[in-house]
């Protein structure tokens, strides 16, 4: 259902995060609809590595070195849960790619507090933290507070940002249109 809402959004974004990948990349690719065409658009995929929690992004990613691990959440096709954080809490990444379901102030958050706490594991152990989001995920609340955007890199969203949302979110992040 998610994956038609906003794609031409989504996409925007995603091509513009798969600019920030080069070969030996190690990367996280969280869950979500925003995530899942970023290989897509990556030159050389076959020259990175890729941990991912998300059984979408794993089908998109057959032509990298993929891993993945974890209990399954049919509803975001995400593996979440004990195994998949402990998993996580062993590996190194150069770059951490995730999403949000919405941002409100310095929050970051999502439906699911298992989801969640995956993500703010691979965030944890990620050189780079870099959150996709398309400029419909700015002041939305939801369910669980994952992350803190003062722990964030950067946000790369799309096109159609407006001004005083940029200039707000930019005294927390760094956002790149």
């Amino acid at each position: 259902e998610k994956t038609v809402v906003n794609s031409d959004l989504k996409e925007q974004v995603a091509k513009k995060a798969a600019g920030l990948i080069v070969p030996g990349d190690t990367l996280y690719l969280g869950p979500g609809t925003t995530i899942e065409p970023l290989i897509k658009y990556v030159d050389h995929p076959e020259q990175i590595r890729v941990v991912t929690n998300s059984l979408p992004v794993f089908e998109a990613c057959k032509q990298t070195d993929t891993e993945i691990g974890g209990n399954f959440r049919k509803k975001s096709g995400a593996f979440i849960g004990g195994l998949a954080e402990q998993m996580l809490m062993e590996l190194k990444f150069t770059k951490a790619f995730v999403s949000a379901n919405g941002i409100n102030d310095e929050c970051v958050m999502t439906a699911n507090a298992e989801e969640g706490q995956t993500q703010a594991v691979a965030l944890n152990n990620a050189q780079e933290k870099i959150m996709l989001l398309d400029e419909t995920k700015f002041n939305r609340n939801d369910f669980y507070r994952y992350y803190s955007l003062y722990n964030v890199d950067c946000i790369i969203t799309s096109d159609g940002l407006d001004d005083s949302t940029l200039k707000h979110y930019s005294s927390y992040v760094e956002i790149k249109k």
